[in-house]
């Protein structure tokens, strides 16, 4: 069959099973906490083995009501995220555990004190002390206390030195400036003799990764840990920043941007999570100085993410099991408790549970993470006890004001108990999709921010869906994507690669080094970025190689060079089914990708064509209906800007009956609005293409229309023996009459019989549902 027939999909519908617990269950659980311990708001995430089984959010955060994809300060889980990272690096090999920081021969050789007399014990620090909370520093020591939270101490009007005035800076301390600080100063304590609570060690291991990666911290753990995590909302601070490549730029960005912030400037676009009378931590001092201590902010749903990808069978996770370990190997009593144990992330019990919290008062939030695993017993290895199964449970939560560890400690309790928390569902596709088709078998997101692309795509993977369709527009300055994922039937669809490149050479070698390991390009674009101020990038969806298949592609050549190499290429079978036209230096540019059509013996087959580059609204509707006509359907669209007005390109092949519609001039919410509609009449969006009208946005959608057939199951069926022909017209094995399908017409199974859609989907009994487009 040819590559352009729809694939068939098999839909074998299985009885549904009663869920043990119920998201009414957690609710009334929830409700109760919030109420008991007088809080205004909370969100809570449960997780059993590795799936999303419930979230939600109650109360109110400020003037909002607490929603789970509310963003909030995930507070110590950011110095969590660094000592992943941290690990990672030590994983492969670019640091030592036992590796000096500071010194001649450390880590941050240049960060030297500026006097003359140094505390010799700097020199013995380690990364494991800093990891560990030994390095000796200690925030409760007077008159410095937390470096890190210095100015909103100072401007609580509290008996701390002033560190900016210290170091006559204008403006707020970068983390720079508080390390030149802090090693002028004497240490408290011994290095590794005493475990305190270091916000300013973590500060220091953010630096140690820029120095190690080359890299700011932030592009590291996004490039790291986010994107492989499908972490998409997670970032520093409650707006998006501009991230740097380079520790060398970084350090002269970060420089400038905080020695010169204003109090207007650090506020804008942030709101305060406290009482409005009290002084937000974040209003004195950016979250981007806080990075790698308390500086990230995340939702329910990605620190869900984040934790399922932590611990993660095998290989496959953010960490090998013996580097995780030590995240979770217990080091020594917690004070005051023989029954629980500190360790490098979290407090262990003797049970086999581990928790981690955190809080505060400034920003009035409280974080809480537990985890509870199938085997009980005091672990003697993480690696080996914490083999997960259906029984291990998570409890993620945040709530605004303060609570107990008591108290979170019994809403662990409460809620993570196996007749609660059913092993069945997924709620990660919620917070995911704008509309949903075919009952979310197709699913489409709007205007996803270019930064997100890559995390997106992976939090999809998580959920079991693949991209179908990934296309970049920009409007009103910032660029984003318009995309369509599908559900996955095998485990092969899932197995997919997302990548954007700034330059045409990187994106063209990594579709070399990709095709070499087995996968062939399914789409391209190339289009104006802004996060690559305002030049052309090049997107790339790679699918892994579903039958021997000759292609040619290119990326940013000369239009003429496409169409050239279209034309001599055309008697050898090759069609186009990519092209994306873009305007370079006053020319058209092209992205396209042409493939070699054959039989199952290999013989060429011409297809006929019609591609179109530069057309205006009015001339895509009219080629539209044109090639409908004649038997051609739309392949591949893309925009382009021409002097500030929007320009189209297309292509149209010719094949067996393939019923699409290609509607124009439709505006987002109308897309959402009448998702349902479409779905009843059989359609789903296969293509959608924004574009800027009148200063709005809007939106090209080809939608296909897909065809419903039921294929009766011998096990059901009884009576008088007929014969039925398959999809492709060979005869099959012989069945009966079954009169469950009376109502449908089926008075002998002969053959395969398209219905309505809506009719395919409520006979869900007795037959296989089979879905082409």
């Amino acid at each position: 069959m040819s590559n352009y027939l729809a694939q068939l999909l098999i839909l074998i519908v299985l009885g549904l099973h009663t869920a043990r617990g119920s998201s009414e269950d957690f609710d009334s659980v929830l409700d109760a906490f919030v109420t008991d311990t007088g809080l205004t708001g909370a969100t809570a995430a449960v997780l059993r083995d590795g799936r999303l089984v419930y979230a939600a959010g109650k109360g109110n955060i400020r003037t909002h009501s607490a929603v789970a994809s509310t963003l909030l300060p995930v507070l110590g889980i950011s110095k969590l995220i660094t000592a992943v990272a941290i690990l990672q690096l030590h994983e492969n090999g670019r640091l030592q555990l036992h590796d000096k920081v500071f010194g001649k021969h450390g880590l941050l050789y240049y960060m030297k004190p500026r006097s003359g007399r140094v505390d010799a014990r700097l020199q013995q620090i380690t990364v494991r002390h800093l990891l560990q909370h030994t390095a000796g520093w200690d925030e409760e020591q007077r008159p410095i206390y937390d470096p890190m939270v210095n100015a909103l101490l100072v401007k609580k009007g509290l008996q701390v030195v002033n560190i900016a005035k210290e170091m006559e800076l204008f403006g707020i301390a970068n983390q720079d400036d508080l390390i030149h600080f802090m090693i002028n100063h004497r240490i408290p304590h011994h290095p590794g003799s005493t475990m305190k609570h270091s916000n300013f060690g973590y500060c220091v291991l953010g630096r140690i990764i820029e120095e190690i990666s080359g890299l700011t911290y932030e592009d590291y753990v996004r490039l790291n840990i986010l994107e492989p995590s499908g972490m998409w909302k997670t970032r520093v601070g409650a707006q998006p920043t501009q991230t740097y490549q380079g520790r060398k730029e970084a350090k002269q960005k970060k420089s400038t941007r905080f020695n010169t912030v204003n109090d207007d400037e650090v506020k804008k676009g942030y709101i305060p999570l406290g009482d409005e009378h009290i002084k937000s931590l974040f209003d004195s001092v950016p979250p981007q100085v806080l990075d790698s201590t308390l500086g990230w902010h995340s939702t329910c749903y990605d620190m869900a993410r984040f934790f399922s990808m932590l611990m993660k069978h095998g290989d496959e996770g953010l960490l090998k099991p013996d580097t995780l370990e030590m995240l979770f190997h217990p080091t020594q009593p917690t004070a005051g408790d023989q029954n629980q144990f500190d360790s490098m992330a979290y407090k262990v019990l003797r049970n086999g549970a581990y928790w981690q919290s955190s809080r505060n008062y400034d920003i009035a939030i409280t974080q809480f993470v537990f985890h509870k695993p199938s085997s009980s017993g005091f672990p003697e290895r993480f690696a080996e006890s914490a083999n997960r199964t259906s029984n291990d449970m998570t409890l993620i939560f945040f709530g605004v004001s303060d609570v107990s560890d008591a108290r979170l400690l019994s809403l662990a309790d409460e809620i993570l108990r196996p007749e609660l928390v059913s092993a069945t569902g997924n709620e990660f596709l919620m917070e995911l999709t704008d509309s949903h088709f075919a009952s979310h078998d197709v699913v489409a997101k709007y205007r996803l921010s270019e930064h997100k692309l890559m995390a997106y795509a992976e939090a999809m993977r998580m959920a079991g869906y693949f991209p179908q369709w990934l296309h970049a527009n920009t409007f009103k300055q910032e660029t984003h994507f318009d995309v369509i994922f599908r559900k996955a039937q095998k485990k092969e669809d899932l197995d997919f690669d997302v990548r954007v490149h700034g330059s045409k050479e990187k994106s063209k070698a990594y579709i070399k080094n990709a095709i070499t390991e087995g996968y062939q390009v399914e789409l391209l674009q190339t289009y104006k970025s802004t996060a690559h101020r305002g030049q052309c990038a090049h997107l790339t969806l790679m699918t892994p190689v579903q039958k021997p298949m000759v292609s040619i592609y290119d990326v940013d050549t000369d239009l003429t060079e496409y169409l050239t190499v279209k034309e001599e290429t055309a008697d050898e079978g090759f069609v186009p089914v990519v092209q994306s036209i873009e305007v370079i230096n006053n020319r058209l540019r092209s992205s396209f990708l042409l493939n070699q059509l054959t039989d199952d013996k290999r013989q060429v087959l011409k297809t006929a064509n019609r591609i179109y580059h530069d057309l205006h609204i009015s001339q895509l509707e009219h080629v539209a209906s044109e090639n409908a006509g004649a038997n051609y359907y739309l392949s591949h669209m893309d925009t382009h800007t021409v002097q500030g007005e929007e320009h189209f390109s297309a292509i149209f092949l010719q094949g067996e009956r393939h019923d699409w519609l290609l509607q124009t001039n439709v505006k987002e919410d109308a897309i959402k609005r009448e998702a349902h509609k479409w779905g009843i009449l059989g359609y789903v969006p296969r293509m959608l293409v924004s574009y800027v009208a009148g200063n709005e946005l809007q939106y090209l959608v080809k939608e296909l229309k897909r065809r419903c057939l039921v294929i009766c199951r011998s096990s059901y069926l009884s009576g008088s023996a007929s014969r039925r022909t398959d999809i492709d017209g060979d005869v099959s094995k012989k069945v009966g009459y079954s009169p469950l399908w009376d109502s449908l017409g089926f008075h002998e199974c002969k053959q395969n019989r398209e219905i309505p859609l809506q009719q395919c989907q409520s006979y869900n009994n007795g037959g296989d549902m089979k879905f082409r487009e």
